[in-house]
């Protein structure tokens, strides 16, 4: 089934940071000097973003609570019939903001957790006191009747408390809770990548969590590699990789890219209209057709179909999305990864 538009569209829409995460993407900086588009250019861009029939609008960053039009533009999102919401690191939450969210009607929050202890968690984001500020926002926002997604980032540095922070998100009230996958595309290079049997380990530790408090809190995840874990018609309705297919990223400086960690660049906003690049796009087109992966393990999986694998891993290990994805534990007989 070919999409007229993405179900949802990731904005980074400021680069700077109240932080200095390990792990960081978008390559924001503490302090950074603001990159921000025109109040009215900004407006358009989310005018845009409806009039394509985007679904789902995530303002994302860098912290989007620094961005000074930050409200303008969730009043925007919503506005325009879109599901609008935001990332954080909870810094800047405070009773103010959470009120404004809730009546302006922000879809949802997502508020970074990575690690069950604030030893591990402060230790990534390099920012002493940071977990506390992540707890007490989650508890703050949800006691103000926000919907609360808790992002939790699986590395080396904190793999071991995957399940911990699942039980951590519920008790502190947040209504979901977001696996999202690491790729060593952002800052922290491969040091902080896991092996193949550790990611499979982590995925499978998540289904279970997902299980064992079904009814508590939903157990999601951003990993196209969980279709092959999953079991049922579960299984059956996964499509795997999504870049350029169910979703795209917009960077501060306008430029369209298929997934938020997938720097390949497909146009620029300041060039051309979100629509006209969402359909025409040569490189979209590309990247939509697994037929176009071929090399590495990807290549002649069965799986290929309702995985696909990771297309950001292939440009990071071969330098373009098209390849395998050597984080994969499946690896076919007579190939490499």
């Amino acid at each position: 089934m070919e999409l007229n538009s993405p179900l949802y569209v990731v904005w980074e829409v400021t680069l700077d940071c109240n932080a200095r995460c390990i792990h960081c993407y978008s390559d924001a900086r503490f302090g950074q000097d603001a990159l921000y588009w025109p109040r009215e250019a900004a407006l358009d861009v989310i005018d845009q973003l409806a009039d394509a029939g985007v679904m789902i609008l995530a303002l994302s960053g860098g912290e989007v609570l620094l961005h000074p039009d930050w409200k303008a533009l969730v009043a925007r999102g919503v506005e325009r019939g879109m599901r609008v919401t935001l990332a954080t690191n909870g810094l800047a939450v405070d009773r103010e903001v959470a009120s404004y969210l809730r009546d302006v009607g922000v879809w949802n929050v997502s508020v970074s957790i990575d690690g069950a202890r604030a030893e591990t968690h402060d230790r990534i984001r390099r920012m002493q006191g940071l977990f506390d500020a992540a707890c007490r926002a989650v508890k703050l926002l949800t006691a103000e009747g926000v919907r609360v997604t808790v992002n939790f980032t699986p590395m080396r540095a904190n793999f071991t408390e995957a399940a911990a922070v699942v039980e951590l998100a519920r008790d502190l009230g947040a209504e979901k809770i977001n696996l999202t996958e690491y790729v060593y595309l952002s800052r922290g290079g491969l040091a902080l990548m896991l092996r193949p049997e550790q990611l499979k380990g982590v995925l499978e530790e998540w289904i279970a969590a997902g299980e064992r408090h079904k009814g508590e809190i939903e157990v999601d995840w951003h990993d196209c590699r969980v279709a092959l874990l999953l079991q049922g018609e579960e299984a059956g309705r996964y499509r795997g990789c999504g870049a350029g297919y169910t979703h795209c990223r917009i960077t501060a400086s306008g430029d369209v890219t298929p997934c938020v960690v997938l720097p390949t660049v497909v146009g620029n906003l300041r060039d051309a209209r979100f629509k006209d690049l969402w359909r025409t796009a040569p490189e979209l087109a590309r990247i939509r057709s697994r037929d176009n992966i071929t090399e590495g393990n990807c290549s002649d999986c069965r799986h290929k179909e309702r995985c696909g694998g990771c297309r950001a891993v292939s440009h990071a290990y071969y330098g373009h999305p098209y390849g395998g994805d050597p984080t994969c534990w499946i690896v076919p007989e007579g190939v490499r990864a």
